[in-house]
């Protein structure tokens, strides 16, 4: 019985996974990721945040991941913080780029108990053109 798969066999969202994973674990320094919850499971989604925070906590010092998502399911764990959210502002020229825990409102809302998502995709939806 062969058990060895080809990549062809594994779904989009498995190979973005995979690709994810392995790009996190090979990174020394800075990675940068757009929309790391396409073609995933909502489950597998939510659970991205903590996976990314137990990594970098082991990895040294210097280590950031920066990732851009528009997803209610990546944004849905409590544990994410204020100080941990950039929110990009379109303007007519250019975009105003804003640390959350710089905006009363939403540094307020999150301090309460809300999660970032209840918080942040209300805060930006106004702006998207």
């Amino acid at each position: 019985m062969d058990l060895m798969q080809q990549e062809n066999q594994f779904s989009d969202g498995t190979i973005r996974l995979i690709g994810l994973l392995w790009s996190i674990l090979e990174n020394k320094s800075l990675l940068l990721l757009e929309e790391p919850e396409l073609s995933l499971h909502p489950g597998i989604v939510k659970k991205i945040p903590l996976m990314l925070h137990n990594i970098t906590k082991n990895k040294n010092k210097g280590y950031q991941i920066l990732l851009s998502t528009h997803s209610p399911d990546l944004l849905s764990d409590p544990s994410i913080t204020a100080k941990e959210l950039i929110l990009l502002f379109p303007k007519k020229e250019g975009t105003d780029v804003k640390n959350a825990d710089t905006i009363d409102l939403v540094r307020t809302l999150l301090e309460s108990g809300l999660i970032p998502d209840e918080v942040i995709i209300p805060a930006v939806s106004k702006y998207v053109i």
